[in-house]
């Protein structure tokens, strides 16, 4: 289904910053839902939301690359 997908683009943009991600299907659903309930609907969800939504549920699944 689109979340399904939505949780497939999300983690195939999570390969492409300076971070290494790794969270399950269920954690991109928990991210997922968290932006779409929290974020600022005046300036629409972005890549930074979610990065920054996983970066505070799941602090210990990222890790800066070097």
């Amino acid at each position: 289904g689109k979340k399904t997908i939505g949780i497939r683009k999300m983690q195939q943009a999570f390969k492409n910053i300076d971070k290494e991600i790794t969270l399950t299907d269920d954690d991109c659903r928990d991210v997922l839902e968290r932006v779409l309930n929290d974020h600022d609907a005046n300036y629409g969800v972005t890549w930074d939301n979610l990065i920054w939504s996983a970066e505070d549920l799941f602090p210990k699944k990222i890790i800066r690359k070097d």
